[in-house]
């Protein structure tokens, strides 16, 4: 359950134009905070969405029949957590603090977190307690429709950072969904000028390499997050209009063969997004991940 770079409400999005159409998605985490009490966040990315008025982040709780659980919560937060969500832009991250919550008895040993975004009732992940070594152990839910059998369960998420003098950074967050990896993969990431296929040539030719980081996934429990930095790259001035790009993993070790996760093309790689230039302006528009 740990989280290899913790996500905090550092990780920044580049401020620009919304994108039409798109939704959100929630990505519970959790932590360990002693004997049976875990520390939960909520990671809400958007991709587009636009609201109206100000929403709720929201967590509950249900067993194995789906009635709803109360659970002790000695944390200074409440399961339902304000936001500004009429203020967000369309590739928004935010990261909020739900608090802490103790699962021990007479809690039932398993239980289902559900939640997100104002009425969203996702299911989040499972916290199972465990007796004989008090703790518990969390398995995130896909946040999606089941995904078809031999695909791995990792959520592959994009952020984009605007820096100095025309350069920028990518952030490529791993969320496993219940995977244990046999071994420890490199996580890349692919710019390209074209929404389909695989060309790298037009943008490497301008500076934007192909990036690869290793990790050490072998060692990932069910629940936890990996973030990939790449950059700080410069932003060429003959871009084109779109720049798309496309992330995954790959064994760097055992002939470079890429791992088949959810969400990934025939290529193996996962659409995460696109670095838009238009009217003079540059924003990014994230995909929407996990459907």
């Amino acid at each position: 359950m740990k989280i290899k770079i913790l996500l905090m409400m550092a990780i920044v999005a580049c401020a620009g134009a919304q994108a039409d159409g798109g939704g959100t998605i929630s990505l519970l985490t959790c932590e360990p905070s002693g004997g049976h009490a875990v520390r939960l966040r909520l990671v809400i990315l958007n991709a587009g969405r636009t609201f109206p008025g100000d929403e709720a982040a929201k967590v509950r709780f249900v067993d194995a029949s789906g009635k709803a659980v109360e659970i002790a919560a000695p944390g200074p937060h409440a399961m339902a957590v304000p936001l500004p969500t009429s203020h967000w832009e369309g590739d928004h991250v935010e990261v909020v603090e739900m608090g802490t919550v103790d699962v021990s008895p007479p809690c039932p040993a398993e239980i289902d977190a559900t939640g997100g975004v104002g009425d969203e009732a996702t299911v989040l992940g499972r916290i199972k307690r465990l007796d004989q070594a008090p703790g518990v152990e969390f398995t995130r839910a896909w946040p999606g429709p089941q995904p078809p059998a031999g695909k791995v369960k990792l959520v592959l998420v994009a952020t984009y950072e605007a820096m100095e003098a025309g350069t920028f950074s990518v952030r490529v967050a791993c969320f496993s969904c219940g995977e244990k990896l046999a071994k420890d993969y490199d996580v890349f990431l692919h710019f390209e000028p074209a929404a389909t296929s695989e060309d790298l040539k037009p943008m490497s030719a301008i500076g934007l390499y192909p990036s690869g980081q290793a990790t050490d996934s072998s060692q990932w429990a069910p629940g936890d997050v990996f973030v990939a930095r790449f950059g700080p790259y410069s932003l060429p001035a003959n871009r084109p209009e779109r720049i798309y790009l496309r992330a995954g993993m790959y064994d760097r070790a055992g002939g470079g063969a890429r791992l088949k996760i959810v969400s990934a093309d025939d290529s193996d790689r996962a659409y995460v997004g696109c670095i838009v230039t238009k009217g003079g302006r540059t924003w990014f528009e994230r995909a929407e991940v996990g459907r």
